[in-house]
Parts: C-alpha cells; sequence; structure tokens
C-alpha cells in the first residue's frame, strides 16, 4: 500500500532524500513543498544540484499539497531566516489536525515534541521522530558519573568521509560509497554525517556530539563506543563514517566551527583512509601540496583523494560582505572541465568517483596485506 508523503520545507538539504527515496522504507515521495517565496515554485526537484531530473516539481502550495498527502515529512532545511522555527511547528500542528501521519528530523526540544506526540494520539495518527537522541543527553550525562570510560580497539578498517566545506556533497558520496562497496560483496555500516540517517536504514550521527552537556572528552569517548556497538552487533567488513561539518575555515565569519567536530570524531577512531569532498574551483597541484600535509596532521587522515562537487564558492554574492560567501549550483562538466591534467589522479568528479572508491579498496586491501606480513 502508497504512502504517498510530501518533504517540508524542500530545498537542497533534503535532495539527497528524494534522489535515494528507493532507500527509505514505508515512504512514497510525491510531492517536494517550499515556502511562498523561497522561489522555487514549479522548479524540477532535481533542478538544485543541476543533476538528473527527476520529474517531481516543486511546489508552494502547502494547503493543495497536504490534501494529497498521507504523510508529511518535515526535514532540516538551510534558511533558518527565512522560515521561523515557531512558523515550522505551526505547520506540523497543521498537519496533525489534519490527520497526515508525521516524520520529523528538524530539531525539537522535548516540550516541543511531548506536545507534537501527544496531539498525534488524540488525532490517531503516528508521529515518528528521528532525532530523540537531542533530547536525551541528560540522562545520558547522568549516567556516565562517576565511571572511568577508556577507548575501545576498532578492529575492522574504517573509512571516513569529510567535507572541506559544508554543502559539498558529502552524504551523497557517503551512500554512493556505501552502494559501490555492496556491489563488489563488501558489507558496510555507514553512521552518517546527518541526524536523519535512519530514513535511509543507516545510522544517524548521535545528538551527543552536537550537545553542550558533555565535554570534548566525553563526545570522544562515547563515539568511540558508538562505533564499537556498530561493529559488535553488526559485524561489518568497513565502517564508513560521515563527518558532519567542515574542516577549515572559509573566512572571519564561516569558520565551520574550525573543524573541531572532526578533530574530535578522528580521535575516536583514526580513519585507514579518507575521502575529502570540496566545492569546485581550478585549483593548482601547489593548493594540495600545502591542504594534504595540512589536513593529514590536524585530522590523522590517510587521503586517498577529493571529490569535486558541482557547486562553487561566490565570494561575491554576499549582501553585506565578502566574509559571507554562497554557494552556487554549476554544471557537472564545468567542475570537470576546472580540474588540471596532472591532478587528475588526486581530484575526481562525480562522473569519475568510482575510480576513487576503487582507489580507497586498493588502499585498505595494501592495508590488509602489511598487516599479513
Amino acid at each position: 500500500m502508497s504512502n504517498a508523503t510530501m518533504i517540508y520545507p524542500y530545498d537542497w538539504k533534503s535532495l539527497p532524500l528524494v534522489r535515494n527515496k528507493g532507500s527509505i522504507k514505508g515512504l512514497d515521495i510525491t510531492q517536494c513543498v517550499s515556502p511562498v517565496g523561497w522561489g522555487l515554485d514549479g522548479i524540477d526537484a532535481g533542478h538544485l544540484d543541476h543533476g538528473e531530473t527527476l520529474t517531481l516539481p516543486i511546489t508552494s502550495d502547502f494547503q493543495q499539497a497536504l490534501g494529497r498527502a498521507d504523510t508529511v515529512l518535515f526535514a532540516h532545511h538551510d534558511r533558518e531566516s527565512a522560515l521561523q522555527h515557531a512558523d515550522l511547528i505551526e505547520k506540523i500542528e497543521q498537519a496533525i489536525d489534519e490527520k497526515k501521519h508525521i516524520v520529523c528530523t528538524v530539531d525539537l526540544t522535548q516540550s516541543e515534541y511531548e506536545d507534537l506526540d501527544r496531539r498525534c494520539l488524540q488525532n490517531k495518527c503516528n508521529f515518528t521522530y528521528f532525532n530523540t537522541n537531542l533530547y536525551q543527553n541528560s540522562a545520558m550525562k547522568q549516567e556516565m558519573q562517576g565511571k572511568k570510560l577508556l577507548l575501545k580497539t576498532i578492529t575492522v578498517p574504517v573509512i571516513m568521509v569529510f567535507g572541506l566545506t559544508e554543502r559539498v556533497g558529502s552524504l551523497d558520496t557517503q551512500l554512493a560509497l556505501v552502494n559501490y562497496l555492496k556491489s563488489i560483496g563488501y558489507k558496510s555500516s555507514l553512521i552518517s554525517s546527518r541526524s536523519d540517517g535512519s530514513l535511509f536504514g543507516v545510522h544517524s550521527m548521535p545528538g551527543f556530539m552536537l550537545s553542550h552537556e558533555f565535554t570534548s572528552s566525553e563526545k570522544i569517548i562515547l563515539f568511540n563506543h558508538y562505533l564499537k556497538n556498530v561493529e559488535k552487533t553488526e559485524d561489518p567488513d568497513v565502517l564508513i563514517v560521515g563527518v558532519p561539518g567542515g574542516l577549515l575555515p572559509i573566512t572571519n565569519r564561516e569558520t565551520q566551527n574550525f573543524g573541531t567536530l572532526a578533530y574530535k570524531i578522528t580521535r575516536a577512531a583514526q580513519p585507514d583512509a579518507s575521502l575529502v569532498c570540496l566545492a569546485s574551483a581550478h585549483y593548482t597541484p601547489e593548493y594540495f601540496n600545502r591542504l594534504t600535509p595540512l589536513l593529514t596532521h590536524r585530522f590523522s587522515m590517510d587521503i586517498v583523494g577529493y571529490l569535486a562537487h558541482n557547486v562553487v564558492l561566490d565570494f561575491l554574492s554576499g549582501e553585506d560582505s565578502l566574509d559571507d560567501p554562497r554557494f552556487t549550483v554549476v554544471d557537472h562538466q564545468m567542475v570537470a572541465d576546472a580540474i588540471p591534467k596532472e591532478l587528475a589522479d588526486i581530484v575526481y568528479t562525480k562522473q569519475t568517483r568510482e575510480q576513487l572508491f576503487e582507489a580507497v579498496v586498493e588502499k585498505l586491501a595494501y592495508y590488509g596485506d602489511v598487516e599479513a606480513l
């Protein structure tokens, strides 16, 4: 039985959900809805990354789409200034009042979660929340008190997928890597870089990594134990970790949190092979001669290659300051044309990323040979 599902509010952050909707069990994504004023009405949902057409036009008519939906997926978006949290809560309440099932990945307080869950019970509709660990941190913190926790040894190979900055296709790369490994007979377990990973049938980045209730040391220990638990329960051939956020500041304003989250994750488990996603640009060998050693020493990476995404950093698009760059989507061919031949064995594109995945497997096989000597 089909479960016609609309996504709201739809922007580039929801695009992986639509492109990989076959991996989402129980939901049939039939509508993408963006708020009025976002300028997306009538545009094909796949146009946001200049990728393959999805023949799924975006609409801004929330009420009309709601009437055709069985379920509403309220998803993360990237326009907090254009859609206030209170307005989003109001839309969730509206959908519940019309007895629609709710799937929610946006951040909620404990009070908001309890109120919405209660409203769903009253209206006899389901409320599924994929971010519950965000409000369970206090109980976890209390449980840790007085305990001496130690790092555990991760025995399977660990591949980490980083983004030099945000918005450079990291999640799409993680999912593509899982599918590639599966196609050649490897069983992998993915801890995705997002909190809604469960939608894809993979693990989500745990909420404690973004919580202010834990010290940096506690987060490192907890994430190490989280990985060990996945290893023990699923017995994969390889662990894939999608690392949220960026690695280095772009400007004084766009700091990417100085890569602090990536640093903590690489302390929890050292990657055996690393992929770094980045924006498209006219790179030179000298750029990577400086970048690779910096990332290697700061994050203990063993970088197999870089994957250029079809966005560029547009430093001239900021309304107030050059310190506020925007990401502009470009054609995939432009990305390929910008990469000089001498970088072909280190910088890959979406069209050639399978070659990068092959290089990752070769790297892990090399480590296996060395350990066997």
